[in-house]
């Protein structure tokens, strides 16, 4: 019965091994043909190689040393005569088919390979520190205390610091396999309340000690330069007075007394008793405690505290200087902006082009406008909606934008089957386009691109609208079938298709169909009937910002080591959909540099913008741009990926175009700067000048968040002309008044200009949190917005956006208001600050008109120049506007035209507004 049971769970666990292999064959194959479809066979091969040479190299390894010592020890245990070999399990004899496989190598030899296994498992992930290492490309830059290249501590120090964690755990599992041997063997046994072992076993865990001691002599001589990482000071990032007058000597010290303790425990081969390795452990875990942590912590407690600033000016230098270069702050232009209030109409004239692209239009509310009229079928959706600007008509325009992707969850539930998933419905088809400032009499985006088929502009053709390729599109398809594609709808018809690109992978194979039905666990990819020698199939067609096995993203399996931006967006060019998603090299070992992220945690410290990614929606093509070419890791990447990476000389000049500052970067790098603006060590140390993002109310709730950063087109005031910069405004912390405003362009040879425009400090500048007080406190603004909320609407607040004009500012807050029952935010209100001036109106025009009236000699439109009417007669016209639009909303609910009825119950509730403030008149 044992021996069955054997059988049976040796014949299960070898199929599902075998199972498991044949998966990741198919996998392994199906990556090769994918990348090979996209011109990077060789990427893949490299990264393959590298992979599987550094699972076998670490398990190879591994098991030369495990193998050396379970075979000492087979052979010292069974030379022990202290004890008999006697059954481990109670007092009985165990069956001899039982005693003879414990006997057998091939147990032993088994249970090897699957420690090597793991180990060549666990070393695998060194396989990018392994090419990284081998390829270093120096930067050009040296640390101040070891006087290293940069590149030794970003490209080989990283391998370095991995092989040592493998080492101690190589040692560790090789030290659990020794001592099952011998606890097997019965020289190691428990009689009597107590362990017994034989000097066979205290020899050969005494060589196991000295081996560990020297992998620790090894980490100590790495904690050397660790120090350069040092968390130990608040007030600033690395190495500091401690550091570089105790802890690097203490390191120094262990690393003398852990070859010390390898040399006893050597010793202790000829003696094999416990007493020397007792002692030494002893004496070194001593030595650890008071050389590594308690001098230190005494020595800084007592002589640094008390002259601190003094003793750590140099290292808050370090700190300061290589922060700024890691994030690229030493390349911000500062400019004092004298924030003038001498702020007329005749300046705003001088700046239309800016005032024409004020984005009005928040993405976040405008996501769902966009839902709701442009989705044209409950089968598409819009994964998001992105920022660009455009010429219309001859006029640079800041536009928002979305890709009108399918989504097979909103598809009907009879619908789903595996010929329409994956065969007719395959993609999602055109954009939507609107300007950034517009919006109708109805509160609604006017737009320059919509419907189904798109009508567009002339400026902007579109001669591919299909989108195979997108943020959302993470099922396989099948094109070039047999069955026609479902390309469009057309009325109550539907228009079909046949994909005529080259992506995806050829079928023309029963092999290939063979591997993919396992890729997939599909098999209908095998038995269905619609395949031909021309079908295609498309998979891993979606972009976004993670990478993982079981939902790989499309870049991210092209180029793994690099970190992709958050926001990929959607480009129209020369008649084609493209995607542009933003790539980082990324390090957390550039020495002296502060991490970003989650405090005492070192993520990364290290970020540049070195690779803009371009995709066709259509054909989903793939090319990787070099944008920084003087990143010395993007070098490294270069070097080891040839075929990967083309110049950035080589974009099409369309697409130079539509390239934009990435947000994640310029997140990242104005959180830094908050702080280290400050050059002087002393006014670091002290913070006397630290920023923070601005706040402002934001939502239905009316929740202070901080103010995101926000693209724009706007002059700047040392430029002639305008352009499209990416925007951030900063308070002292704690502070609600604005202290400067940082900006990155985007245009032409400015691209990647960091500017931080600073404020005056002698006098006060409103910033955000500060102008939507004075909105609050508003009488006219705060009395609708509570009647709109109190009549089953939402009122949603938008962006505060600050507008520099020239020398000075104006604040501009778009307000939506959301239909609970529709559901679809309108633009039904701008608001425009000016100094004290809090104007509301329809439209940003005829708000900028309120608030500045009487700024300047021009005369005002006549719009606001509007013949006074009675008070008696404005109610009597607003009573009887509000009766016919009453009847009107009855009439449409009655016909159910919710719609409509919506509609004109807002228009009621304006007239209803301005009744109660004439009313109120006196």
């Amino acid at each position: 019965m044992i021996q069955r049971g054997f059988l049976i769970l040796f014949l299960f666990v070898g199929s599902v091994l075998g199972y498991t292999l044949t998966k990741v064959g198919a996998h392994v194959l199906t990556d090769w043909l994918w990348f090979e479809s996209l011109g990077y066979a060789a990427a893949y091969k490299t990264m393959a190689f590298a992979r599987f040479g550094s699972f076998v190299g670490f398990g190879f390894v591994y098991l030369v040393l495990a193998t050396t010592n379970v075979y000492i020890a087979r052979q010292l245990g069974q030379r022990t005569r202290e004890m008999p070999l006697e059954v481990l399990v109670g007092d009985s004899p165990p069956p001899a088919g039982l005693v003879k496989f414990q006997r057998e190598r091939v147990g032993w030899a088994l249970a090897l390979l699957a420690a090597a296994t793991v180990m060549g498992i666990g070393g695998t992930p060194a396989w990018t520190s392994i090419l990284r290492f081998s390829n270093a490309t120096p930067f050009g830059l040296t640390d101040p205390v070891f006087g290293n290249d940069v590149s030794w501590y970003v490209f080989q120090f990283p391998l370095l610091n991995f092989i040592y964690f493998w080492l101690l755990g190589a040692v560790a599992v090789t030290a659990l396999l020794v001592l099952i041997s011998y606890y097997r063997d019965r020289s190691i046994r428990h009689e009597d309340e107590k362990w017994h072992t034989t000097p066979y076993v205290r020899a050969h865990f005494s060589a196991l000690g000295a081996m560990l001691a020297i992998v620790l002599g090894f980490g100590y001589w790495l904690k050397e330069y660790e120090i350069l990482y040092s968390f130990r000071k608040p007030a600033f990032f690395g190495a500091g007075y401690t550091d570089l007058t105790i802890q690097i000597y203490a390191y120094r010290l262990m690393l003398v007394l852990s070859l010390a303790l390898a040399g006893l425990l050597a010793y202790n081969l000829r003696y094999k008793g416990w007493r020397c390795p007792r002692n030494g452990a002893l004496g070194y875990i001593g030595s650890v405690a008071l050389f590594s942590w308690v001098l230190p912590m005494v020595f800084e407690q007592l002589v640094v505290k008390p002259n601190e600033l003094s003793l750590e000016e140099p290292y808050i230098e370090h700190s300061i200087d290589y922060t700024r270069k890691a994030y690229g702050l030493d390349k911000v232009e500062e400019t004092d902006f004298p924030a003038t209030p001498e702020l007329t109409k005749s300046v705003l004239d001088r700046n239309q082009a800016t005032l024409a692209s004020i984005p009005l239009w928040d993405r976040r509310p405008l996501m769902d406008t966009y839902s709701q009229l442009q989705e044209i079928r409950s089968y598409y959706e819009f994964s998001g909606v992105d920022v660009d600007r455009y010429p219309i008509d001859g006029v640079q325009r800041q536009v928002m934008l979305a890709a009108r992707e399918f989504s097979h969850t909103q598809l009907a539930l009879q619908s789903e089957t595996w010929v329409n998933r994956h065969l007719v419905y395959t993609h999602g088809y055109g954009v939507c386009m609107s300007p950034a400032n517009e919006a109708g009499p109805d509160g609604l985006p006017t737009f320059f691109i919509k419907d189904i088929p798109p009508s567009t502009p002339a400026s902007i053709p579109i001669d591919r609208p299909e989108v195979y390729y997108g943020e959302n599109m993470r099922d396989y398809v099948i094109v070039k079938t047999k069955t026609q594609e479902f390309n469009h709808p057309k009325g109550d018809e539907n228009v079909y298709t046949s994909y005529e690109g080259p992506g995806g992978v050829a079928l023309n194979s029963f092999f290939r169909k063979l591997l993919f039905a396992l890729r997939f666990t599909d098999p209908f990819i095998l038995i269905t009937d619609n395949l031909t020698e021309e079908s295609r199939i498309i998979f891993d067609r979606h972009i976004g910002t993670t990478f993982n096995e079981v939902d790989p993203r499309r870049f991210a399996k092209i180029a793994p080591f690099l970190k992709f931006d958050s926001d990929p967006y959607l480009v129209v060019s020369e008649g084609r959909l493209k995607w542009i998603q933003d790539a980082y090299t990324i390090t957390n070992m550039f020495p002296y540099s502060e991490p970003y992220g989650r405090p005492y945690v070192r993520e990364l410290n290290y970020m540049r913008n070195s690779v803009k990614v371009v995709m066709d929606a259509y054909d989903g093509t793939v090319d990787l741009y070099i944008w920084d070419d003087t990143d010395p890791i993007i070098q490294t990447y270069a070097d080891i990926f040839p075929i990967l990476f083309k110049p950035a000389s080589e974009m099409p000049v369309g697409l130079r175009a539509h390239i934009r500052y990435p947000m994640d970067l310029f997140r990242t790098q104005s959180s830094m700067y908050n702080s280290y603006h400050m050059i002087s060590p002393q006014v670091f140390y002290n913070r006397e000048d630290v920023w923070e993002p601005a706040d402002e109310i934001y939502g239905v709730s009316e929740r202070t968040l901080e103010v995101r950063p926000y693209y724009l087109v706007t002059r700047l005031p040392d430029s002639e002309a305008e352009e499209f910069v990416l925007m951030q405004p900063t308070t002292p912390r704690g502070k609600a008044n604005m202290i400067a405003w940082l900006i990155a362009r985007s245009d032409g040879a400015d691209y990647g200009r960091l500017m931080a425009y600073k404020m005056p400090k002698e006098k006060l500048i409103y910033g955000p949190m500060l102008v939507e007080r004075r909105i609050d406190q508003d009488t006219d603004v705060s009395r609708e917005i509570t009647l709109w909320s109190q009549r089953g609407s939402d009122v949603i607040r938008g962006n505060l956006l600050v507008i520099p004009i020239e020398d000075s500012f104006i604040y501009v807050e778009p307000l939506y208001l959301r239909a609970t029952l529709a559901g679809m935010p309108e633009l039904k209100r701008v608001l425009v600050v000016r100094g004290e001036t809090v104007a509301m109106a329809e439209n940003l025009e005829l708000a900028l008109q309120k608030a500045f009236a009487g700024a300047g000699t021009e005369d005002l439109p006549s719009a606001l120049d509007a013949p006074v009417v009675d008070r008696a007669t404005r109610i009597q016209n607003l009573s009887r506007q509000a009766r016919t639009e009453f009847e009107d909303a009855q009439e449409r609910l009655k016909q159910g035209d919710f719609t409509g009825y919506g509609q004109v119950i807002d228009k009621l509730g304006r007239t209803l507004s301005d009744l109660d403030e004439a009313a109120r008149e006196r």
